[in-house]
């Protein structure tokens, strides 16, 4: 069973392909192969770039000016897609990064390719156990911290294949979300491999922090960074039942061939967060530590974000509606014989495709009606993210802070 991810605490109708028994990110190696994601030597090269471990950019502060490190690819707009993965890899996962590239060349968008050695503030996660993931996470902080103001860094798993090359990202980084992230598609998880990241003092300081939990991780099974998450996200939120949550995680004490007790913490974490919703985080610690005014963590409801699990679309796209970027394409035949005819020239196999925005709406839909309960639906079910609603043609949001049902109190300095 490939499965991977162990990790920390801290904070002041239609026939479907079976689910994965376990839905953990296990995109980058079994839980016998503690160090996957890097190769076990070092790879001696000077470091990239020179950054100060201290000091936080204000909402108008200028970048950096000091620093080596440039893009893999040079875009026009003021946002980059960021993959993160060690030599080994970045050659093992060549043509799914070639078609980011293809997708960032398209759109102008800048590629970071990173293999986690550039920020001297992060090498303390570099040979941990598990410690990639939570490098990745540090390392993105640390890239923001490079940028102009509001810059936005689209994080991505190196599975990751884009699949439509003519829609850009707008509809997600126009959006209100400085921090987004998304519902796996047939999972309770909040997925923690790719999301949009805003360079705001607040952002950053979350990404330092879900970074620094893999100190406090239990004893058993956890799923490394994505199981802390939800502990981060209700926490950051300040939700009632968050105290709840931290002391199931903490007593996480199963191993992996037992996952029934992480996914009763990941069921309990869900229920403390309600339904995806664009959270304002003004009223909040993390938000008035930072003089948060509008700052928003939006978390996307299921097959609504930019990215999804190609396998339960049938490796299907559309260039009108829907992800234009798949995850979990981890065989390199899938992008070659697949997906493109020649990925290295960036012709994308638009016959096998790409196909209509009803005819990928309907398997969205089967795939919705085969969970119910991931999806609200029937007649009992109200609101905008009710699949009949809204899963047909990709229009589901995230419900507004002030949306029932609400998950929390009221916080000091909200409105």
């Amino acid at each position: 069973m490939a499965v991977s991810r162990v990790l920390s605490v801290l904070w002041c109708a239609v026939w479907l392909p079976p689910a994965p028994a376990n839905h953990i990110r296990s995109e980058h190696r079994s839980h016998k192969q503690p160090h996957a994601h890097r190769s076990h030597k070092r790879h001696s090269h000077k470091k990239s770039v020179e950054v100060s471990a201290n000091g936080i950019l204000g909402e108008d502060s200028q970048p950096k000016a000091h620093h080596k490190l440039k893009p893999t690819l040079q875009g026009s707009k003021p946002a980059g897609l960021v993959v993160m993965a060690d030599h080994e890899f970045q050659s093992r996962y060549a043509p799914q990064i070639q078609t980011v590239k293809c997708f960032a060349q398209k759109q102008g968008y800048d590629l970071w390719l990173l293999t986690g050695e550039e920020f001297p503030k992060c090498s303390q996660y570099e040979e941990k156990q598990d410690g990639f993931f939570y490098l990745k996470h540090c390392s993105v902080a640390e890239l923001l911290e490079l940028q102009r103001p509001k810059y936005a860094a689209v994080v991505l798993d190196a599975d990751v294949a884009a699949v439509v090359m003519n829609r850009s990202l707008d509809r997600w980084l126009d959006s209100d979300g400085d921090l987004q992230f998304y519902e796996r598609i047939t999972g309770e998880e909040v997925m923690a491999g790719n999301y949009v990241a805003k360079n705001k003092p607040w952002v950053r300081d979350f990404l330092h922090r879900w970074a620094a939990m893999f100190k406090d991780k239990p004893p058993g099974f956890s799923s490394a960074d994505n199981g802390v998450l939800h502990v981060m996200l209700v926490e950051a939120l300040e939700l009632k039942g968050a105290d709840h949550i931290l002391r199931l995680y903490e007593n996480l004490t199963a191993p992996v061939t037992n996952l029934d007790p992480y996914w009763a913490f990941v069921k309990d974490a869900k229920e403390v967060l309600g339904p995806p919703r664009a959270w304002r985080i003004d009223g909040t610690k993390l938000g008035r530590a930072h003089g948060c005014k509008s700052c928003v963590l939006a978390i996307w409801p299921r097959m609504n974000y930019f990215v999804d699990d190609g396998v339960y679309l049938d490796r299907h796209a559309s260039s009108e509606i829907g992800p234009v970027m798949h995850h979990g394409i981890k065989d390199v035949k899938d992008v070659e014989q697949h997906y493109f005819m020649d990925v290295w020239s960036c012709k994308l196999n638009e016959a096998k495709v790409l196909v209509s925005s009803s005819a990928l709406g309907k398997t969205a839909f089967g795939v919705a009606v085969g969970y119910k309960n991931l999806y609200p639906q029937g007649p009992s079910c109200t609101g905008h993210q009710c699949a009949e609603r809204c899963v047909k043609d990709f229009t589901c949001q995230p419900i507004g802070d002030d949306d029932e049902p609400l998950m929390r109190g009221a916080l000091v300095g909200s409105q």
